[in-house]
């Protein structure tokens, strides 16, 4: 933020072109780091998403197919509460990955931030 006493000293030497070009300078390094780090996030999304899905149909697989459960009757109970107590559990840590890594970018994003403020 900007003080009124620092406008003012701006005004006073006609120094607002080259303030303003210095201010969107920074706003540029900060916007593509920011844009980067978003697309990166994004990106680590994607694939968490396609890892806990590929998780939960290797392990519906496995249950359904590999434990001979299709000839056992009373089974199919047995298997369902086991996919959803393995899906949710897997669901919660994907989504702890998920958290680390959005507080892991918005720390970037504020080094950054204040890295371009004070240079």
């Amino acid at each position: 933020m900007v003080s009124s006493t620092f406008v003012v000293s701006i005004r006073a030497y006609s120094a607002q072109n080259s303030f303003r070009q210095e201010s969107l300078h920074r706003i540029d390094k900060v916007t593509r780091a920011s844009r980067t780090f978003y697309n990166l996030n994004r990106w680590i999304s994607i694939r968490i998403d396609a890892v806990g899905t590929t998780f939960s149909t290797v392990l519906a697989i496995y249950l359904v197919y590999g434990t001979g459960a299709i000839q056992k009757p009373g089974s199919a109970a047995n298997i369902g509460f086991s996919l959803n107590m393995a899906v949710g559990f897997s669901t919660m840590i994907l989504w702890w990955v998920r958290c680390l890594n959005e507080f892991e970018v918005s720390g970037n994003r504020y080094g950054l931030l204040i890295h371009c403020v004070v240079r």
